[in-house]
């Protein structure tokens, strides 16, 4: 290590444990951001709450967000129903589909 201190060489600064340790930070830092946008990404969306449309009505802002999720999954929409609470349990889905699709 003295040696380098008395004859330092450009190309030998980057061997010094200084610089190693920066290398390592930035690396380490780097995998954590990728960890965390993976992590974002995949498991804490199911988790979050759906980002706000800016309705009055958190419960609004929910079923927009589960419909977003549904397009993504089954496609574009043939039928919206909009209601009270009756929309959300009070009518049969699997009734509703039948019937739209013998009449179209």
């Amino acid at each position: 290590m003295f040696e380098l201190c008395k004859n330092p060489k450009l190309h030998d600064v980057g061997k010094l444990p200084f610089w190693r340790g920066i290398y390592i930070l930035f690396i380490l830092l780097f995998a954590g951001i990728l960890f965390g946008e993976i992590v974002g990404h995949t498991l804490l969306k199911k988790l979050l709450p759906q980002p706000s449309v800016g309705a009055d009505s958190f419960e609004f802002d929910n079923k927009i967000g589960y419909l977003e999720e549904q397009i993504k999954v089954r496609g574009q929409l043939d039928c919206l129903i909009v209601g009270d609470s009756m929309a959300n349990n009070g009518l049969d889905p699997t009734r509703i589909e039948d019937v739209y699709r013998k009449e179209t």
